[in-house]
């Protein structure tokens, strides 16, 4: 079986992917992976060239070339609903949306997409979800969780894809976005029916000492509130944290929610 095996890199080869793709499906469970020694992923030939077969790297089928010829977004949208009918949840939407967005950051780094491409495609998906999330009904008593970036962090769409998890689990959201000061949480955590605070930080935000002083500022802030935390995105946020849950996908998002609403 060791002769099967094949490196992260190999495998992003085989699939025509990138690297960090490869290592999201496996976090993700999409495909499984192997631990060297060292800690080293390392995945089965065959199984790479089962899931390359089945079309399993792009299986909502939404393409970036029909969102950049989608002029007036509505196909977009009507995509994303035909993928909420096949798959059952807006959770598993989310999840297979946040493989093509790695996706798109990749061929934008390799020159496949131009920077303009790239914000035409970001902002017609940020526009279909936000419409999806604003057309799910939610009752007047439910609890709402406040939506931050991370830093300086300008990459939204993820989030936006917490919000529509969020909101499908029966949470409402205080949309703050980026750039948002910092110190200006506290108030907005006081608000009435605020119960849980999620920052995101996308794979752009890769300095950990950033991400590990900016982990325990909102570690306080929450704490201090009395409301859980959650840290997601594909960031390099700290590993273990003294208070909060660091989230690594969609599914663990909607059942620590679902936990807390219960609780």
């Amino acid at each position: 079986m060791a002769n099967d095996l094949i490196t992260t890199h190999e495998a992003a080869s085989l699939m025509d992917v990138g690297t960090s793709t490869i290592k999201r499906w496996a976090d993700e469970g999409r495909l499984q992976c192997h631990k060297t020694a060292g800690g080293h992923r390392r995945f089965s030939r065959g199984e790479v060239l089962a899931m390359r077969a089945g079309g399993s790297s792009n299986e909502s089928g939404l393409r970036t070339e029909h969102i950049l010829a989608d002029g007036d977004g509505h196909a977009t949208l009507a995509a994303l609903m035909q993928m909420r009918s096949t798959r059952g949840s807006w959770c598993s939407v989310a999840s297979e949306l946040g493989l093509l967005l790695g996706q798109i950051g990749e061929d934008w780094a390799s020159g496949k997409l131009s920077i303009v491409q790239e914000h035409i495609i970001s902002e017609r998906l940020s526009r279909a979800i936000t419409s999806i999330c604003q057309g799910i009904p939610l009752a007047s008593s439910s609890p709402t969780c406040l939506m931050v970036m991370a830093g300086n962090d300008q990459h939204t769409l993820g989030l936006r894809l917490a919000e529509l998890t969020a909101r499908e689990a029966g949470w409402k959201c205080l949309w703050v976005g980026r750039n948002t000061p910092i110190g200006e949480l506290s108030a907005a955590l006081s608000e009435s029916g605020v119960r849980a605070l999620a920052v995101s930080a996308s794979e752009h935000s890769q300095c950990r000492d950033e991400l590990a002083q900016l982990a325990s500022t909102f570690m306080s802030i929450a704490k201090e509130a009395r409301v859980p935390l959650y840290l997601g995105g594909q960031g390099a946020w700290p590993e273990s944290l003294a208070y909060g849950v660091r989230i690594r996908n969609f599914a663990s998002f909607r059942e620590q929610l679902l936990t807390s609403a219960a609780g």
